[in-house]
């Protein structure tokens, strides 16, 4: 594992809707087991929103080490006051680099500058260090929901919906 990276944290740029993608479709396959269902909705939300208008309050921030997408993180505003963490994830070879921090933190600082005053996410169980992430950042569980249909082998999930007061 690296430790010493050069990184920069940065806007999205049109067309990295498939990094962000493809990332998720096999880091989830690979790591978790996850199946076609999970990988259909993560693809959505990012398609999606690289379909979408330019937006003061819709940013995706790209982690970017020799010009090359290694992580990323969305946050948009829901409606007033209400934010929304999405498509957080990072390479496994840049993890523990401090590169998922400086993406959290990206995102926790442009939440504060729109002045949102409630964040949410969802997560889950298997993502145990994403989830101590959160928990540092102040978010805790506010409810789980039992995902019968994300693994190819038929385990269940546990989705986990997240928020916190800012």
């Amino acid at each position: 594992m690296m430790k010493n990276v050069n990184y920069t944290i940065r806007p999205y740029r049109k067309g990295e809707e498939d990094f962000v993608a493809d990332a998720h479709d096999r880091i989830y396959r690979e790591e978790y087991n996850w199946n076609d269902t999970f990988v259909a909705f993560a693809k959505q939300v990012v398609y999606d929103f690289a379909a979408l208008p330019k937006n003061d309050h819709a940013q995706m921030w790209v982690a970017d080490v020799d010009g090359k997408p290694v992580g990323s993180i969305m946050l948009q505003e829901e409606e007033t006051g209400l934010g929304h963490l999405r498509l957080f994830i990072l390479e496994k070879e840049y993890r523990g680099t401090g590169i998922a921090d400086a993406l959290l933190d990206t995102a926790m600082t442009h939440a504060k500058e729109w002045n949102l005053s409630h964040l949410y996410l969802s997560t889950a169980e298997p993502l145990t260090a994403a989830r101590k992430k959160y928990a540092g950042l102040g978010f805790a569980v506010t409810r789980k929901e039992k995902m019968t249909d994300w693994t190819n082998d038929g385990t269940d999930v546990w989705e986990e919906f997240w928020e916190m007061d800012l």
